[in-house]
């Protein structure tokens, strides 16, 4: 099952870069992003490019925040991916978030929403997932539990300006 996610994950990887590869710039802050996959010290890359943020708070810590992000929405699916994230195996410089959802409008959502993120060589994802979307699917406040990463729950929000409708 990992495996398969693994490979899931990275065709999805791949078509977003190719898609945000493709997109123009939206916002002068994301005209020094160059979106899409690149080799970097021997290993593969991708970066993606947008106006979409997030936050991530872990309980008892300080928040995180996550930029230089591509939404897409298609079909009743929203996709976002934050930052770099490496292909095969962990880096320190790794700093990446990524949701994936099924949504039908805005409301609260405890079912078909995946969140998980990277910070350097720690890989942290959510379960029991509670998720709150507004303005028409372009922002949304997330609570979970820590399913991978550590013990006890997260909390946080996005915003997806200027998304692919």
């Amino acid at each position: 099952m990992r495996r398969t996610h693994r490979r899931l994950t990275l065709l999805a990887c791949v078509v977003v870069a190719l898609i945000a590869a493709t997109a123009s710039a939206t916002a002068s802050s994301t005209a020094k992003c160059k979106p899409g996959p690149f080799q970097s010290g021997g290993k593969f890359w991708v970066q993606y490019c947008g106006p979409a943020t997030a936050t991530t708070k872990l309980a008892g810590k300080a928040p995180v925040k996550f930029s230089s992000g591509t939404c897409i929405k298609r079909q009743g699916v929203m996709i976002l991916y934050l930052g770099r994230r490496i292909f095969r195996g962990t880096d320190p410089k790794t700093k990446y978030w990524e949701f994936v959802g099924a949504l039908r409008g805005d409301g609260v959502y405890r079912k078909d929403v995946f969140v998980e993120w990277w910070l350097g060589r720690k890989h942290y994802m959510l379960g029991n997932i509670k998720m709150t979307f507004t303005k028409k699917q372009t922002q949304a406040t997330y609570t979970g539990k820590l399913l991978l990463g550590g013990k006890g729950t997260a909390s946080g929000s996005f915003k997806c300006s200027g998304s692919s409708a």
